[in-house]
């Protein structure tokens, strides 16, 4: 916990898929017999609003474009195979650049609205920032450089995503060496 800080500068070398999979990893379910399931974070009511995109500029083992992570079956979903690297400052921030990856989580905000009404925004905000956490510890343990930002355009992760009005972006993480 020490060690951890935000780095903005990266070399532009690729991060492995295996080392993806250890990142990712850090924000499963940990016990699915449960009900409801118990993960690595928190989430208030269990309602988890947050999911959870990456955005591979340049990983070893995995095709350029964008995914979803599928946390209950535990792989990535195909959403756009496609060289993003010449917006990459628009998905995640003017003041990254060569990242090998982004972490993009977002919110489904009706997910916590039925139970908690105008608190489901502030709660979907806390999930985010507990999963963010992880992945900053375990990126940390893995000696990849990472930095959380919120200077993404949110209209441009949105296509990309192909995100309906019901879910939102909210939080990104850029990683690389």
């Amino acid at each position: 916990m020490q060690t951890r800080e935000s780095r903005r500068d990266f070399t532009g070398q690729a991060i492995t898929k295996h080392e993806v999979a250890q990142v990712l990893n850090s924000c499963r379910i940990v016990d699915a017999s449960r009900d409801p399931e118990r993960r690595t974070y928190p989430s208030a009511g269990a309602r988890f609003p947050v999911e959870i995109y990456i955005i591979s500029f340049n990983v070893k083992g995995l095709q350029a474009g964008a995914y979803h992570f599928n946390i209950e079956e535990n792989y990535l979903e195909v959403l756009l195979r496609q060289d993003l690297s010449p917006i990459e400052q628009k998905v995640v921030s003017l003041y990254l650049k060569k990242t090998a990856l982004a972490i993009v989580m977002t919110a489904v905000i009706a997910r916590s609205e039925v139970k908690y009404g105008l608190r489901a925004y502030p709660y979907s905000l806390l999930e985010a920032g507990h999963i963010g956490q992880n992945i900053l510890l375990t990126c940390t343990k893995l000696g990849i450089g990472c930095c959380p930002v919120g200077g993404f355009v949110n209209d441009v992760v949105t296509s990309i995503l192909d995100l309906t009005k019901d879910e939102i972006p909210i939080y990104v993480i850029g990683l690389g060496r």
